[in-house]
């Protein structure tokens, strides 16, 4: 069953087929993705899903056609940038937890509250 645009989504739609640049902000729960999905369909212009993790860029990806990138927006920068901070990278992820704490100057035990 195909959903009818409304005339939000038939404008967004439009922008994107035209290939004039376009960024949709909306809060939760207003069809953002619907729309995104209908603008996939509607050319084969490449376009980019940014989303705020990994499951939700998957289900995305899952929904788009091929010409729609789907990504978070941390490997979106670890694409642009994180080569340049490989070595950086790779040095801390197997530190021990004693020398992250002395990097972050924690030379004491911190309080936390009781179990419940």
């Amino acid at each position: 069953m195909e959903v009818k645009a409304t005339e939000e989504q038939a404008a967004a739609r439009d922008a994107f087929t035209a290939g004039r640049d376009l960024a949709l902000v909306a809060g939760a729960g207003t069809g953002k993705t619907s729309t995104l999905v209908m603008m996939g369909g509607a050319s084969r212009r490449r376009g980019m899903y940014i989303a705020f993790n990994k499951p939700i860029a998957l289900e995305a990806k899952a929904r788009f056609g091929p010409n729609v990138h789907c990504s978070t927006s941390h490997a979106l920068a670890y694409r642009a940038v994180g080569s340049r901070f490989q070595t950086r990278l790779e040095a801390t992820r197997h530190m021990p937890l004693w020398r992250t704490a002395q990097l972050l100057n924690l030379d004491r035990d911190l309080p936390s509250a009781p179990a419940a």
